[in-house]
């Protein structure tokens, strides 16, 4: 039994939250969680009082959207159901690229917002701002729903993370309060070395943590080498988040570690968008937080079992308001309910991106998720790295990129992967999307995980 977790949740956790300002995510997180109980329309009357409210504030407030309203000769009242809402246009990352200040509410103190980066799905990093009551809401969604895994505040976790702006190096003061809040263990994904996954392995099996959350790829690799090196290591649950889940990987993770395995998907714009519950039938929708469109081609409301561009309109974000904001992915809605009776609607498919493990020319196994963060440059960016562990960049240049932007790009790579890895720059006039109509940051061959000799590519990638 965890004795620490009751006091961690109901004392330390509490107590903490209100010496930072009165911050109330644990609330926030019992709000979220009683939607459970709710009928479908009620959840659609209730998300229906928010889009409202939201929408009066945008045009009042947020240059951005006065504008959008006026030139379209709209009102927020002109907006009577959500079907309206597509009078409204789509807000894409590179209308944020351009509008950043008039995105921002006048009527929030900027003591209110916290400036927050995207790691670049679509290869261009992109700068928001959310106010800490949005961030507030995000953390606690991803507790909410959490507990369908079994875990809740205060219980021990661990993530295998690799953003850098969640690796920044605390002070002492922040180490003792994390610790005694149970802030998760972390393994940094971008940096799978040897005795870094050892250390993380060894704590783990001391911590036994109720919930393992991360990139998949990274999960299975650490579990992997748990298994390849002797230590028996379990885990009750894990959430895979951030690439997508296929039945291999799923397979291969929860004969691996014991425990259930969860499809998660999000983005650190939107926190929690969707996740899947015990009957793993399809992800479930965060409707506490987010009103989700699945748009054909032509705009119009995808089918159920049709795949279209996913748009999320964040029902909490009042700082920056992402209204008709498109993901860059693209789902499907489920053809049929799902059996465990909630009514919160059901993405059947989700074709998101997922990063490859890849190798320096130390053989250190990296994700591909550092990719992400390696340059900033005026150009869309897609890495192949081939079998003999040379990397090709795709380059679809914007205004000013020019030769030193190659450089930058040729330097990043070699500094992640090694002095001697062959880098090439290709500029094109498009960058080829997989089957699924997903853009694909970063590719490599399964044939470079064996190289640094791991099992991770002994079942081939599919």
């Amino acid at each position: 039994m965890d004795w620490y977790a009751p006091i961690a949740r109901h004392l330390v956790i509490p107590l903490y939250a209100a010496l930072k300002g009165g911050t109330h995510g644990q609330s926030y997180a019992r709000r979220i969680a009683a939607w459970e109980f709710l009928s479908a329309d009620e959840i659609a009357e209730r998300q229906w009082r928010k889009l409202e409210r939201l929408l009066k504030h945008a045009y009042e407030n947020v240059p951005y959207y006065r504008r959008v309203f006026d030139e379209r000769g709209l009102r927020p009242r002109d907006i009577k159901d959500f079907d309206d809402l597509r009078k409204l246009p789509i807000l894409t990352k590179q209308d944020i690229r351009n509008h950043l200040p008039d995105l921002t509410a006048r009527n929030i103190p900027g003591s209110e917002l916290v400036d927050a980066f995207t790691g670049g799905t679509t290869g261009i990093p992109m700068h928001f701002k959310r106010d800490r009551r949005c961030r507030d809401m995000h953390w606690a969604s991803h507790a909410a729903f959490a507990r369908w895994y079994g875990w809740r505040p205060g219980d021990p976790y661990a993530v295998v993370w690799g953003a850098p702006q969640d690796f920044a190096r605390p002070s002492w003061r922040y180490r003792a309060a994390a610790y005694a809040m149970r802030r998760p263990l972390v393994l940094n994904a971008f940096r799978l070395a040897d005795n870094d996954v050892k250390r993380f392995v060894l704590r783990l099996r001391r911590l036994r943590p109720t919930l393992l959350r991360g990139y998949t790829e990274a999960i299975r690799y650490v579990a992997e080498w748990a298994a390849d090196h002797g230590v028996d290591l379990k885990v009750p649950a894990i959430a895979c988040t951030a690439e997508p889940l296929y039945d291999h990987q799923r397979k291969s993770i929860q004969a691996l570690l014991g425990g259930e395995v969860f499809n998660e998907y999000g983005s650190r714009e939107l926190g929690l968008i969707a996740t899947e519950c015990r009957r793993h039938r399809g992800l479930h929708v965060n409707m506490f937080t987010l009103r989700l469109e699945v748009l054909t081609e032509g705009g119009a409301p995808a089918s159920p079992g049709e795949v279209g561009t996913l748009v999320a309109t964040d029902l909490e974000a009042y700082g920056m308001p992402l209204i008709r904001y498109d993901t860059g992915d693209v789902a499907a809605w489920a053809r049929h309910p799902c059996p465990c009776g909630l009514q919160h609607p059901l993405l059947a498919g989700l074709a998101g991106r997922q990063s490859a493990l890849l190798v320096t020319a130390s053989g250190t196994v990296v994700s591909g998720h550092a990719l992400d963060h390696c340059v900033d440059v005026p150009a869309q960016l897609q890495y192949v790295q081939s079998e003999d562990l040379s990397m090709e960049v795709r380059a679809l240049p914007r205004n000013g990129f020019g030769p030193e932007h190659e450089a930058a790009i040729r330097d990043a790579v070699r500094t992640l992967l090694g002095d001697n890895v062959p880098v090439t720059v290709q500029k094109v006039a498009a960058i080829p999307r997989a089957p699924s109509g997903k853009y694909l940051f970063c590719e490599s061959r399964a044939a470079l995980v064996e190289s640094a000799g791991t099992s991770a590519a002994r079942e081939p990638r599919k």
